[in-house]
């Protein structure tokens, strides 16, 4: 076997963009410095400053483990005396990295989220996908909700989501993946949410979008092997 240069694993982290998928503080701050809103959120580093955190906040909130996935790790507390309680039992999530993500929970508009999924940093389609309410939400075929598998349905989500995700996409150095957004049911903002590296395009592409994104996944990257091997 012969072993990757440092250029070639450099290259391999910028092309999932692995650094930014893993740190969902990351992921917020970046978007937030493009303009675009998300939701409310204050990190904290250690469990006792979760209360003062919240406090700035509108309740129902979420408690989120900094590096997750598909929902993992999501708490959510009606109250603050449901929260305090949770944090003197230390009935709270756990991230790898200690850090944690205090937010307002958002009431994604007719119980829906957006994924857009995004090649070489430019649109390629779009899925609404029910379920937006609950945490372990994952836009994949196998996922499932309540032993039923989640309904997705391709749609254009505009041109102005489309040109959002497009910058959050290059900002993030995601050559492939998907970006997460919810319409706020209380004022109607956009508020993006969840950057995924190396996104799990949907199993059934025929089926679901009339066309296989595979198919320019593959293009693209026989084009990035062919600039690397010059």
């Amino acid at each position: 076997m012969v072993p990757l240069s440092r250029q070639a694993i450099e290259r391999a982290i910028e092309i999932n963009g692995a650094a930014v998928d893993a740190n969902k503080a990351r992921q917020l701050a970046l978007i937030a410095a493009l303009g675009l809103a998300i939701p409310a959120t204050r990190v904290v580093h250690r469990a006792i400053d979760i209360p003062s955190a919240a406090a700035e906040l509108r309740f129902p909130i979420v408690v989120k483990a900094n590096i997750g996935g598909s929902g993992a790790g999501i708490m959510r507390y009606e109250t603050t005396e449901d929260l305090a309680l949770a944090v003197a039992d230390k009935f709270l999530p756990t991230s790898i990295d200690g850090v944690l993500l205090v937010q307002e929970y958002v009431p994604a508009r007719d119980g829906r989220i957006t994924r857009i999924e995004t090649l070489d940093r430019k649109f390629l389609y779009a899925l609404d996908i029910d379920g937006g309410g609950q945490f372990d939400l994952c836009p994949a075929d196998a996922c499932v909700a309540d032993g039923k598998p989640i309904a997705m349905t391709q749609v254009d989500p505009g041109p102005e989501l489309i040109d959002a995700a497009e910058r959050i996409a290059a900002a993030a150095g995601l050559d492939v993946g998907g970006i997460e957004v919810m319409i706020d049911d209380r004022d109607g903002v956009p508020r993006f949410y969840d950057i995924n590296a190396l996104s799990n395009f949907v199993a059934k592409p025929l089926d679901v979008l009339g066309w296989d994104p595979h198919e320019k996944l593959i293009d693209y990257l026989e084009a990035e092997i062919a600039k690397v091997k010059g």
